[in-house]
C-alpha cells in the first residue's frame, strides 16, 4: 500500500471514528478492521469476502458483525451499496460520485469514471418528484473486455444463424 493511500485510509477511520462517536456507537477494533479492510479493496467485494478476510486477522469475529458493520458503515455515509449481478450485495469504500460497470459473464465490479454519464439535475429532480434526492449513480451490465476476448475464439449464435436451420422434422 502506497504511503499516499495509507493516509486516505487513515484519514477515512479517523472519519468514521468521529461518525461513530457522534451517533453514540463505539468503534471497536472489529469495526475498525473490518472498515480498513474495505478501503483497502477495489473490488467491490461481498460481506463474504471481507468475512474471509477479517477472520485470518480476527478469528473470533462473526459473519454477523461483519454484516452489521457494513450495514452500519452505510448507514454513517462511509461506505456504499453495489447491486451485483443476481441477488448478491457487494460493498465500496469509495464513497466519491461514481458509477460501476458489472459484467455479466464474470460478475467483476468495476468503477466508472466518466461525469458525463448520469450529470444529474437534482434540484430539478427533486421539484419534480417532491423527493430529496442527494446524489445519482448509474450501473451499467454487459460484458467486460476479458470476458470479450474469450468470447471471440467461440462462434457465437446469432439470430441469422438460428433462422438459417433446417426445421427439425
Amino acid at each position: 500500500m502506497s504511503m499516499d493511500h495509507k493516509h486516505k485510509v487513515e484519514e477515512r477511520v479517523r472519519t468514521f471514528a468521529q461518525a461513530c462517536k457522534q451517533s453514540g456507537i463505539p468503534l471497536t477494533s472489529q469495526r475498525r478492521l473490518i472498515f480498513e479492510a474495505l478501503l483497502c479493496r477495489t473490488d467491490h467485494p461481498t460481506a463474504d469476502r471481507i468475512y474471509q478476510e477479517i477472520r485470518r486477522k480476527l478469528p473470533g469475529t462473526s459473519r454477523t458483525t461483519v454484516y452489521r458493520t457494513l450495514r452500519l458503515l452505510t448507514h454513517l455515509g462511509q461506505a456504499q451499496r453495489v447491486a451485483g449481478f443476481g441477488d448478491t450485495t457487494h460493498f465500496d469504500g469509495d464513497i466519491s460520485s461514481h458509477h460501476h460497470f458489472t459484467c455479466t459473464m464474470c460478475g467483476r465490479i468495476t468503477d466508472v469514471e466518466n461525469p458525463g454519464l448520469a450529470l444529474a439535475d437534482l434540484a430539478a429532480f427533486n421539484k419534480r418528484m417532491g423527493c430529496a434526492a442527494t446524489g445519482c449513480s448509474v450501473s451499467v451490465v454487459g460484458t467486460c473486455k476479458e470476458c470479450r476476448s474469450k468470447q471471440k475464439h467461440v462462434k457465437r449464435q446469432t439470430y441469422d444463424d438460428i433462422a438459417q436451420r433446417p426445421a427439425a422434422r
